[in-house]
């Protein structure tokens, strides 16, 4: 083992020149790295200043590789996967009731056409051209429930609506709704009245035909319906809610064809039932509905399966004090049948066939003689195979399905 003197002796004696050629392996590497990459970089600039040159800076290299390549992919695709060119979608042809509406309104242009021309008085020719701007009001708004003209919506609608709906949250009391409303609201639909009368009344002077401006503005229903709804739930005001409804139906013919759609109806029935449990009422609304053909979108069955969840409930009501709890179920079943749709009610009841799976429904339960049957007497009982289904059932508690215990 050798001693510490001994290893320092052995340093000492190592020659000088071993020692500098160690100290010098690592700067004589670095040397070569040097020369290798100053070579490269003389090989780079040279091959960069030839004008077509893979390495000139003048454009990508990517560029000039396939700038290169005369071998271009050509099409492969099948002729299966080639799609037939697009042929215009067929025209969909008229309903009875469309083409009833078209020969009405070319009977009505064709007859004051020929009151013009054979020279008839002016009250004639104003009687008989309704349908082209030169009739009354009344007889063309006596159309409207019948053939209804959809209202124009644009962005300009979308935004005077949120407008109004913004107004209609910033007031506090209903007092401050109520005049806002009488002259926003029910006032502006007096003005588009008058308007459209006096460019009817322009057209059967002039003879010119052009478009008539819409007897009520297209925000008028939402409106109608917010206010119902706000004076409900904001104010706790159902007596006042529904006399929002009551305005606008006594208001003008116009006023009731547009201002009482579908969502006025709504909120009639909402209120009706929520706040006074008036079911009459609410049948009353959904015949009304029916008779003036308002349409019935999703939102009707789902407020009359609200209804009927209630009335499952046995909440108290106006009803059953006078007519009881038999008449009220008849009310809700006539409810039911106004929002059904009219596939389901010309369809007679019980004659639809039965389903496979519901046929074990209507078999009848009958006693047998002799089986035995009792309550709590599953291991005396002697089961026996029954004649109906062909099943044996076993003596056991356990199998009584036909499985062996």
């Amino acid at each position: 083992m050798l001693s510490r003197c001994n290893i320092r002796h052995y340093f000492a004696s190592v020659p000088k020149s071993f020692k500098a050629s160690r100290n010098k392996q690592r700067p004589f590497a670095s040397l070569e790295t040097t020369r290798l990459f100053s070579t490269t970089a003389l090989v780079c600039s040279k091959r960069s200043s030839q004008p077509n040159s893979l390495f000139s800076t003048d454009a990508s290299a990517w560029d000039r590789v396939f700038s290169q390549d005369d071998h271009n992919p050509t099409s492969t695709n099948s002729p299966r996967s080639a799609k037939p060119p697009s042929q215009p979608r067929p025209r969909q042809a008229m309903t009875a009731r469309e083409s009833n509406a078209f020969n009405e309104m070319f009977e009505m242009i064709f007859d004051a056409v020929a009151a013009q021309e054979s020279g008839s008085t002016a009250s004639s020719s104003s009687d008989s051209a309704v349908g082209i701007g030169r009739g009354g009001i009344d007889d063309l708004i006596g159309k409207l429930r019948k053939y209804p003209k959809r209202m124009k919506w644009s962005m300009e609608s979308d935004e005077v609506l949120d407008r109004q709906k913004e107004i209609v949250n910033l007031f506090t009391t209903d007092q401050e709704l109520l005049e806002w409303a009488t002259d926003a609201v029910f006032g502006e639909s007096q003005r588009y009245e008058a308007a459209a009368r006096k460019a009817i009344a322009q057209a059967a002077e002039t003879g010119v035909h052009r478009e008539l401006p819409m007897l009520q503005p297209p925000t008028y229903p939402h409106l109608v319906a917010l206010l119902m709804r706000t004076f409900r739930e904001k104010f706790n005001d159902p007596h006042l809610a529904l006399s929002m409804f009551e305005h606008a139906r006594h208001l003008s013919i116009a006023s009731y064809v547009f201002g009482c759609s579908s969502q006025a109806y709504h909120e009639l029935i909402e209120t009706r039932w929520t706040c006074f449990q008036d079911l009459k009422g609410v049948r009353e609304a959904l015949e009304e509905m029916k008779l003036n053909g308002v349409k019935v979108d999703p939102q009707t069955p789902y407020l009359v399966e609200k209804i009927r969840r209630e009335v499952g409930e046995r909440h108290l009501w106006v009803e059953e004090s006078e007519l009881g709890s038999g008449e009220i179920w008849n009310i809700l079943a006539k409810i039911e049948a106004l929002v059904a749709p009219v596939g389901s009610q010309n369809a007679p009841v019980g004659v639809a066939k039965a389903k496979k799976w519901d046929v074990w429904k209507l078999e009848s339960l009958e006693d047998e003689d002799g089986d035995d049957w009792g309550f709590d007497q599953w291991d005396k009982a002697d089961f026996k195979p029954s004649t109906k289904s062909g099943n044996f059932k076993s003596r056991q508690r356990g199998s009584s399905f036909g499985l062996k215990a």
